[in-house]
């Protein structure tokens, strides 16, 4: 056993031990010093990067990011278009559904406003026009004319 010295460099504080005798009492504590040997880390220098490794590495990234926002945009595109499609096809099917609608509704319109079709719907009212009208004259000819028939 060491005794207590002027403390050396990269030696460990001292530590207390305490033994015991024999007889179950406990004597004064001894110092033993433990020489215990301090590693510091060493200080590791940066690796130097290659100027071309890292000009590299940006020009790759810079190509993943432009073929993603191209791969976007052009799917983004076609989207658009055959939405714009299908719109024009739906406004198309509206078109013709419209134009029939419209054919129709003029032959109706036909059916009201010919002479013939009004002189037989006064009749069967038991209304009598002043004069029987004529077919050129008919669309011209004011309403005022039929008078109703008191038999």
């Amino acid at each position: 056993m060491k005794t207590l010295t002027a403390p050396e460099k990269n030696v460990a504080s001292p530590t207390l031990h305490a033994r015991t005798q024999s007889r179950g009492t406990t004597a004064k504590p001894k110092v033993v010093v433990r020489a215990r040997v301090v590693s510091y880390p060493q200080v590791q220098r940066r690796k130097k990067v290659n100027r071309f490794e890292r000009v590299a590495a940006k020009v790759i990234l810079f190509g993943v990011v432009m073929a993603a926002s191209y791969g976007a945009s052009s799917i983004t595109g076609q989207v658009m278009v055959e939405k714009s499609r299908r719109d024009e096809i739906q406004a198309l099917a509206r078109t013709r559904t419209a134009v029939h609608m419209e054919t129709a509704l003029k032959g109706h319109l036909q059916d009201l406003v010919n002479p013939q079709v009004i002189a037989n719907w006064a009749e069967s009212h038991q209304f009598v026009t002043g004069a029987e009208p004529k077919t050129t004259d008919a669309a011209k000819k004011p309403a005022s004319t039929m008078v109703a028939r008191n038999d």
